[in-house]
């Protein structure tokens, strides 16, 4: 088990922000932690898989919130055909310096009603927005970093973005968007073959994204495109 600080949250929130996955519950470990790094806010992720020893939690002296729960998915892309693209015209755009001023407006627009783990916490208040947009623009298309990102567009509108981290065979969707006026013409779907075929093309093993536990949406899509649940935890 181990622990990491958090820069980038920590400047935001105005805390000291430390991030971690533990695969055990052990409270004096966790207690110790928060008195010895001066910890504000922790955000731990749990496998599910230990719901049993959830409770041990109420066994530090600190409050805690059981924030969301998130779900991975997986598709193996060895034995994975991806299907047609819905919309034939969509054009994908390595997200890089000269066009990222079309990033913001399309974050703006998708997730501009979206909650995450931040919203479960009271004495949290901040820009999600905003905050996404820092995350996303610390993916610009970069090989040798292996970072791939796109602006897709459609005739000339500029409708969606996908970021993704591609690391030895492993491939993860980190994050998407489509704008509302955009959604439900399966310009999705076809952001998600895309990634599919491009990275299969390089020969990944797998490709990976995750989501909270409640966007049905998005993990029905998914299930249809070859991708299967296999990991869950509690934040």
């Amino acid at each position: 088990m181990k622990l990491y600080h958090s820069e980038i949250e920590s400047r935001r929130l105005s805390r000291t922000v430390y991030r971690g996955l533990l695969d055990a519950i052990d409270p004096e470990w966790i207690s110790g932690q928060i008195q010895a790094s001066g910890i504000d806010l922790l955000i731990i992720r749990v496998p599910v898989t230990l719901a049993q020893q959830m409770h041990r939690l109420n066994d530090m002296q600190y409050e805690y919130i059981i924030a969301d729960t998130l779900v991975y998915y997986t598709c193996d892309l060895a034995g994975c055909r991806p299907g047609v693209m819905a919309n034939p015209d969509l054009v994908f755009t390595p997200l890089g310096k000269d066009n990222q001023v079309f990033l913001n407006p399309i974050i703006s627009e998708s997730f501009k009603n979206y909650c995450n783990n931040y919203h479960s916490n009271p004495l949290i208040h901040v820009d999600i927005v905003s905050a996404y947009k820092e995350w996303a623009g610390s993916f610009l298309y970069d090989e040798e970093k292996g970072s791939y990102s796109w602006i897709i567009e459609t005739g000339q509108d500029k409708c969606a973005f996908v970021c993704c981290q591609f690391e030895q065979d492993l491939c993860e969707i980190v994050l998407n968007g489509v704008t509302p006026a955009r959604s439900g013409r399966g310009i999705y779907g076809d952001i998600i073959r895309h990634c599919q075929s491009f990275f299969k093309k390089r020969e990944a093993a797998s490709l990976i994204i995750s989501t909270q536990i409640y966007n049905y949406a998005v993990q029905k899509v998914w299930a249809r495109n070859g991708f299967y649940l296999n990991k869950a935890y509690y934040t």
